[in-house]
C-alpha cells in the first residue's frame, strides 16, 4: 500500500472565551509519500504536529484541505482498516491467568477472525516476534519484555499494511527499546509492512530508519537520508552532569541551561566544541554521573 499526501492541511477551532473562537492550522500544506515496505521517521519537538500527521495518515481524522491517496485513490475506509496506530505504550490488557496462546485466540475472536485464520497468522509471525518460547506460558509468569512481544503479536493478528509508532518508547528501557526496534525491522523485512516511527529523539530511530522527515510547526521541513541529516543538523546534545562537590563553570562554546552547586545542565554543539576537551576541564573524581541526550531539531 502506497500513501501519497497532497497539500494536506488541518485546522481546528480553539475557544478564546465564551463567545469567540480562533481557527488554528496545526498541519500546513503537507506533502509526503510513504512507499510500500518503507520505514520512515517523523522527528520533531513534542508539539511539532507529529501525532496529528499520524492521525491524518491513518484515517483517524480528515484533512481540512488536500488529499490523501491510497494506491492512487482517496480511500479513508482502507486507510483505517489497513493502518495500526500504537500510542504511548504497548498495552492490550492481557489476561494474566491465560496462556499466551489463549490470549491470542481470544483477541482474534474479538477481531472476528476465524480460529483457523488466527492459527495460520500465529504460525507466520510467532518466531519473527519472538513468542515461540513462551507460547504455552501464562501471561502472569512473563517479564516486561515478553509481555511487549505478546502485545506486538496481538497487533500482528490484524495483519496491518502500515504500522505507526507514536512516541511509544518513553516508558521502556534502552535494552527493551533496541529489541523492539529489531522486531519491527524484521516485521518490515518479512511481511513488507510499512512502518512510520514518530519520536522527539533521534536516538529512537537511528537503528531502524534510513529516511527521516523532520516536522516543525505542522510542516515537514526536511525529508532525506538519515545520516546526512544527522551530520548536518543533529550535532547538538543536552548534557546533564551530577557532581559530588562544587565545580567551576567550564569554558567553551556551550549554552548553560541550568546550574547549581552539584548539578550542571548544558547544550553543546559537537561541531563547535570537542566533547573530550570539554570534559577534561573537570576533575573526573568529582563526577557522579553524566547523561547525554539529543536536542530536538529546529532548522529556523
Amino acid at each position: 500500500m502506497e500513501i501519497v499526501v497532497e497539500n494536506v492541511s488541518k485546522s481546528i477551532k480553539i475557544k478564546k472565551n465564551f463567545i469567540k473562537s480562533e481557527k488554528i492550522e496545526i498541519v500546513k500544506e503537507l506533502n509526503l509519500v510513504i512507499r510500500q515496505g518503507e520505514i520512515i521517521a517523523l522527528v520533531g519537538r513534542p508539539d511539532s504536529g507529529k501525532t496529528t500527521i499520524i492521525n491524518l495518515l491513518s484515517g483517524k481524522t480528515k484533512p481540512t484541505s488536500g488529499n490523501i491517496l491510497v494506491d492512487g485513490v482517496v480511500d479513508d475506509k482502507r486507510l483505517r482498516k489497513e493502518s495500526l496506530v500504537i500510542s504511548d505504550y504497548f498495552d492490550y490488557r492481557l489476561a494474566n491467568n491465560e496462556s499466551v496462546y489463549n490470549n491470542l485466540m481470544i483477541y482474534g475472536s474479538k477481531l472476528r477472525i476465524s480460529s483457523l485464520d488466527v492459527e495460520k497468522r500465529i504460525n507466520e509471525f510467532k518466531e519473527v516476534v519472538g513468542i515461540d518460547r513462551v507460547f504455552s506460558k501464562k501471561v502472569a509468569s512473563l517479564d516486561g519484555l515478553e509481555k511487549i512481544k505478546v502485545n506486538i503479536a496481538m497487533m500482528m493478528l490484524r495483519n496491518p499494511e502500515v504500522i505507526f509508532l507514536d512516541d511509544v518508547f518513553g516508558n521502556i528501557s534502552l535494552v527493551e527499546k533496541n529489541i523492539v526496534l529489531k522486531i519491527f525491522k524484521r516485521i518490515n523485512k518479512e511481511f513488507k509492512t510499512s512502518i512510520v516511527v514518530a519520536s522527539s529523539d533521534i536516538m529512537d530511530v537511528e537503528k531502524i530508519c534510513k529516511r527521516v522527515c523532520v516536522v516543525q510547526d505542522g510542516s515537514i521541513v526536511i525529508d532525506g537520508d538519515f545520516e546526512e541529516i544527522k551530520e548536518k543538523y543533529w550535532q547538538e546534545k543536552e548534557i546533564r552532569i551530577i557532581f559530588n562537590k562544587s565545580y567551576s563553570i567550564p569554558k567553551g562554546d556551550i549554552e548553560i541551561v541550568e546550574s547549581s552547586e552539584y548539578y550542571l545542565r548544558i547544550i553543546i554543539n559537537f561541531n563547535k566544541c570537542d566533547f573530550a576537551s570539554f570534559i577534561k576541564q573537570f576533575d573526573i573524581n568529582t563526577i557522579v554521573d553524566i547523561y547525554i541526550s539529543s536536542v530536538p531539531i529546529s532548522v529556523y
